[in-house]
């Protein structure tokens, strides 16, 4: 599993811890990193600057960048001490559209960023990037302890028959010991109706359940997959209750929107799971 780690780098605790994760995945693969950085200078107008103010600024420019670029070869040499592959990048102008626009260009596995540096929120480049690509992006909380994954949980919407979350988790599977475990959450709301009702609907839950592996499950041979199905308040509940309680250390989850503009291609359950999450997250995007 050979893979190209794009790594949104800034020099701020979150992104450090991003680049740690990423550093351990690629080194653990035979992977690359390339760390990625943006400035967008002020906009000025330019029929207001006579030529000199214009090199002024040019220069100012030229002088953060170059700035920004020896911070980041300090940071990548310590990479390549351990053989590492690690190039660099910064760009000038809008930081979103930039990230991108060189995960396009470079081909890029994973997008890779530090979810913030407040607990239990989400940096906003995390959730625009979330929504604006198609790849999957790891989100590493700043409070995590870089380790090896060993513990892989995929929450699965069955709503999703063909799961991109398992050929990722399949992948790393080649390289680390993973115990890998799916878990569908019912949600207690639904089971507010007669008893008969109910039977009927576990048993729905059931048959696209065994849809679901055997769509998936066969993409895995010789790994070890458990598969769950608990009941709790909401899915994000029971998926935090499930993590907690098993020693989950990585998450794996497709992502699509159930509704609204403000979710659009980022699922409410997901955004809910990473804001909350203590251990790093891949959101993937599947094929609808």
């Amino acid at each position: 599993m050979s893979r190209h780690y794009l790594v949104a780098w800034d020099g701020t605790d979150s992104a450090e811890k991003a680049l740690e994760y990423a550093a351990l995945l690629a080194s653990a693969s035979g992977g690359k990193l390339r760390m990625w950085q943006s400035f967008h200078p002020p906009r000025m107008r330019a029929m207001m600057m006579s030529r000199d103010m214009r090199d002024i600024y040019d220069r100012w420019i030229q002088d953060k960048c170059d700035e920004m670029a020896r911070a980041m070869e300090r940071r990548a040499e310590a990479l390549r001490s351990r053989g590492l592959p690690i190039d660099t990048e910064v760009h000038v102008g809008d930081v979103l559209d930039g990230l991108i626009a060189e995960a396009q260009r470079t081909g890029a596995d994973f997008i890779v960023l530090g979810k913030g540096k407040e607990k239990n929120r989400i940096g906003s480049l995390v959730l625009k990037v979330l929504r604006a690509t198609r790849r999957p992006v790891i989100v590493v909380p700043a409070e995590f302890d870089v380790a090896p994954p060993n513990h892989v949980l995929i929450p699965i919407d069955l709503t999703i028959q063909d799961s991109a979350s398992m050929d990722v988790a399949i992948d790393f599977a080649q390289v680390f010991n993973l115990k890998i475990d799916v878990l569908h959450v019912i949600e207690i709301y639904i089971y507010e109706s007669p008893d008969a009702i109910k039977e009927v609907l576990d048993k729905l839950v059931y048959e696209e359940l065994n849809q679901w592996k055997e769509i998936n499950l066969r993409k895995a041979e010789n790994i070890s997959i458990q598969t769950h199905v608990r009941k709790a308040i909401d899915a994000a509940s029971g998926i935090q209750e499930f993590v907690e309680s098993e020693g989950i250390n990585l998450i794996i989850m497709d992502s699509h929107t159930r509704s609204g503009l403000m979710h659009f291609l980022l699922g409410s359950v997901a955004e809910k799971i990473i804001r909350g999450a203590s251990i790093p997250v891949i959101l993937t995007k599947p094929e609808l």
